[in-house]
């Protein structure tokens, strides 16, 4: 929701600051700064520290950071609480696989670790959603507010969840450098780090411009952000099947296969012929969501299978956390950059295919290292 939040707001952060398109990406772009500098670091305090403390650790810093920035009257201001908002959405996003060992039976794990790719679509689309709506009738502030309300939520339902063990290591506590040096060796966490990266680059900056795209054609706030929020909702279709399909076709192919059609899809999206109606551009916008959550599902469940060993998946999952933090990050100020040279939106898709070749290598990676694995 602290990601979704952003995009129906772009235009009132513009008006109310006097930004550019440039800059307004940069909102985007703070919201990554933990996860781009730290990642790896943050999943390491999940499994050094304990996954229920930490995860309700950053709930209770998102919650604080989105209540300030209502009280912030410069875009500097609210930039830098953005960023502190991204150490709490790391910090609360990375002990998840890690509890969901814990809490789930073996033989329900995979397809719990692919449903758990779907906080981002669900979270984001419902704020994608209700966001124009609440910034119309209280400006971006009152949505600031509402999902800093919203993130108390899951803050206090951690309380009902089992304590963390003590944290061993070969009956001694973990060692802190150790579980990082275990998981950067490893070729595994870095194709999960490169595909997750590229994957994120192309989706994020998709969803961070469709309010603007929409709103230039001449469609309304609310209509646009309705259409924006299903084809974001959507892509948690991909999410929840991803366990069932990794059942019948090998990770490697499913990332390859899904990066290829969204390549074509974003194609038909931004720089088909103007003959092809907004009907057609919008179904394809479609397939590209609901096929694309295949992507992250299944690097989630490839987290526990190239992980070190049991005790560095959340640090495996922080680099993979790093990498799709980078490309968030990157991924807007490109898409925004290539709009802003070619006076349109057109090649745009050029941009995310170069995205989607970056999938396809990860993939063939994985392949080997999962290989190479002991």
């Amino acid at each position: 929701m602290q990601v979704g939040k952003l995009p129906p707001a772009l235009a009132a952060l513009k008006l109310e600051f006097g930004l550019s398109i440039v800059q307004a990406s940069l909102f985007v772009t703070m919201f990554q700064a933990a996860g781009v500098s730290v990642g790896i670091v943050g999943g390491m305090l999940a499994d050094r520290f304990g996954a229920r403390r930490v995860m309700s650790l950053g709930l209770a810093i998102i919650v604080l950071a989105s209540t300030l920035s209502t009280f912030a009257y410069s875009a500097l201001a609210v930039l830098a609480l953005r960023a502190l908002e991204s150490a709490g959405f790391l910090l609360a996003v990375l002990p998840g696989p890690m509890l969901l060992r814990r809490l789930v039976t073996p033989d329900k794990l995979i397809r719990w670790l692919g449903a758990w790719g779907m906080y981002m679509p669900l979270g984001m689309g419902l704020m994608l959603l209700i966001g124009p709506l609440l910034i119309e009738q209280g400006g971006w502030r009152l949505a600031w507010w509402v999902a800093s309300a919203m993130a108390l939520v899951p803050l206090i339902m951690m309380r009902t969840l089992p304590r963390d063990p003590q944290p061993t290591q070969h009956g001694q506590p973990a060692a802190w450098l150790e579980l990082v040096l275990m998981t950067v060796r490893r070729l595994g966490p870095w194709t999960l780090a490169l595909a997750f990266g590229c994957y994120a680059a192309q989706w994020m900056s998709v969803f961070t411009f469709l309010p603007l795209i929409y709103e230039q054609s001449g469609i309304s706030p609310a209509i646009a952000g309705a259409l924006t929020a299903l084809a974001a909702l959507i892509n948690a279709v991909g999410n929840g099947a991803a366990g069932w399909v990794n059942r019948w076709i090998s990770p490697s192919r499913v990332l390859m296969l899904t990066a290829l059609l969204m390549s074509a899809c974003a194609w038909v999206t931004f720089g088909a012929p103007v003959e092809v109606g907004l009907a057609w551009r919008y179904g394809a916008l479609l397939v590209f969501s609901s096929v694309g959550g295949l992507i992250p599902g299944t690097l989630f469940i490839m987290s526990a299978r190239l992980a070190a060993s049991p005790a560095a998946v959340s640090t495996t999952v922080g680099l993979m956390q790093q990498g799709s933090a980078l490309g968030q990050g990157l991924g807007p100020p490109i898409i925004a950059v290539v709009a802003a040279q070619s006076l349109g939106w057109g090649n745009t898709w050029i941009a995310t295919s170069l995205f989607s070749c970056g999938v396809i290598l990860a993939a063939w990676l994985m392949g080997r290292a999962l290989h190479a694995a002991p």
